[in-house]
């Protein structure tokens, strides 16, 4: 898998997150599921063999940080959603 597949699949990954998240709510958690069951190839094989038990237990009850500034002009928020740890 090139390097130019792997970002526009982390890119399409992030979108869906996003959209997921704001049109419906879902929580994270069923979101990096759902990421999980369209896994394929290279990445199923990561995902299935190469992670540990463990490690998807880690993943999937990530709790992404949030950081808000009173900054009238700028609120950062830091969310790291589990498809992105993905």
């Amino acid at each position: 898998m090139s390097e130019y597949h792997i970002l526009n699949t982390l890119q399409q990954m992030t979108m869906a997150t996003k959209a997921y998240k704001t049109q419906t709510g879902t929580p994270y958690k069923a979101i990096a599921e759902l990421l999980i069951a369209s896994f394929s190839s290279q990445l199923k094989g990561w995902w299935d063999y190469h992670l540990t038990k463990a490690e998807h237990l880690q993943i999937l009850n990530f709790i992404p940080p949030s950081t808000h500034t009173r900054n009238a002009k700028t609120i950062t928020q830091q969310t790291k959603q589990a498809n992105q740890t993905l």
